[in-house]
């Protein structure tokens, strides 16, 4: 393709002069329910793991299809002293922060 892409058309002008009576009110505890209580993974991945590095503050994100390749992620995640994980699948959200035994153990970096 060759050709220059179609711009989307984007009706942004219609919502900013609708009155404020078309749109339904919602309070903040019904969205967090609503957002972050309520996530659906695809039925192709057993779950997700948010990796944070407490040092540098840099996060990965790894998704998983395997239950086994999930938990070897988990177990080598559990030796980091300086990482915290979040674990998130159909069931709920998991976490995981460095202990303070952690935390003072020296490191082979």
């Amino acid at each position: 393709m060759t050709g220059k892409r179609k711009e989307f058309h984007n009706n942004w002008q219609r919502y900013h002069d609708a009155p404020d009576d078309m749109f339904e009110p919602h309070e903040y505890d019904e969205l967090m329910i609503w957002r972050v209580d309520h996530w659906e993974l695809p039925s192709s991945v057993f779950c997700l793991i948010r990796e944070s590095n407490t040092k540098t503050g840099k996060i990965k994100e790894h998704v998983y299809q395997q239950p086994g390749s999930a938990f070897k992620k988990i177990n080598a995640l559990q030796s980091k002293s300086d990482t915290e994980f979040i674990v998130c699948d159909a069931a709920g959200l998991y976490g995981s922060t460095p202990t303070p035994e952690q935390i003072d153990e020296p490191t082979d970096d």
